[in-house]
């Protein structure tokens, strides 16, 4: 009896032991999403396409701008955060770990033949297939990040926007404030003739947090001191492709007088922004851009 009584004691250590001995190993969820495009026909071609290459995306923790921390597989492989085109074409689809402590994650999937995007809102793993809007003819919001950098450097987001496609608004959003003073231009890269580095934006302001729309820009920062003013153009952030020297009232109908680019050429394709001035390299942020395919591509 005391030997049976001292062999349960010894089993019975042992299980205590491994309890409170173990270590505890942190879980990792694996989030595996195909991409296709809606391109808008019912041809076999265009009908929600596969998308194996030329796709960007940035995961974010749920309902914020803080980019996620994530892996190649499970927890000891780190992955650059946002993807670039090179490592998606690599994996063919969204494909990446997060700690299972995070249940949910926001992400924002850019096609770059075109620009078109997708915004994938509190995805799980649950998740295993988005499509992205590319359907002509429609008014599309698009957007993709850029980094504050320290030289005026131009930098090519990888964005190149079918021909033909009107470009009807730029906005910039500045999460992380860059360096007093510094400015950004967008515009189109320098890779054509017919480009224009900061046709989009010119001069913008991103030492501040916040949304800079130039459409909706006081007088004062639009460089008028009265709505008659010749010039809807002076000092204003506005770049000359969307809006320009305009004789005359600066109101119709209560609408500012502007009007959008068309992109005609392949020299003028490209989405590209520069930090003209004052480096920032601290800054961070979103361009998001309003745009229009004119016809099937």
């Amino acid at each position: 009896m005391k030997k049976l009584f001292k062999f349960w004691s010894i089993i019975l250590a042992m299980i205590l032991t491994l309890f409170i001995a173990s270590p505890s190993f942190a879980g990792y969820d694996h989030y595996v999403i195909n991409v296709y495009s809606d391109q808008g026909s019912t041809t076999t071609a265009k009908a929600h396409t596969s998308e194996i290459t030329g796709i960007t995306y940035y995961v974010f923790d749920a309902g914020t701008t803080t980019a996620s921390t994530i892996y190649s597989d499970a927890g000891t492989t780190s992955k650059t955060n946002p993807i670039t085109t090179t490592v998606f074409d690599v994996d063919g689809k969204i494909d990446f770990y997060i700690a299972d402590s995070s249940t949910s994650v926001d992400i924002v999937v850019v096609d770059t033949d075109g620009g078109f995007t997708t915004f994938l809102d509190g995805a799980t793993t649950s998740i295993r297939t988005c499509t992205i809007d590319e359907r002509p003819g429609v008014l599309h919001h698009g957007m993709v990040w850029f980094f504050g950098t320290t030289s005026s450097t131009e930098v090519d987001t990888g964005v190149v926007f079918k021909i033909p496609t009107l470009i009807n608004n730029v906005i910039v959003e500045v999460i992380t404030g860059g360096t007093t003073g510094c400015l950004i231009d967008i515009g189109q890269g320098t890779g054509g003739t017919n480009a224009d580095v900061n046709g989009y934006i010119d001069g913008q302001t991103i030492s501040n947090t916040g949304w800079f729309n130039p459409r909706e820009a006081a007088n004062s920062l639009m460089g008028l001191s009265s709505a008659s003013d010749t010039y809807i153009i002076v000092d204003s952030p506005l770049g000359a492709l969307l809006g320009t020297q305009v004789a005359g009232t600066l109101f119709v109908d209560g609408q500012r007088i502007m009007w959008d680019a068309i992109i005609t050429s392949s020299g003028q394709d490209n989405l590209t922004y520069i930090f003209p001035t004052v480096g920032a390299s601290t800054g961070y942020g979103f361009i998001h851009y309003f745009f229009m395919p004119l016809r099937p591509q």
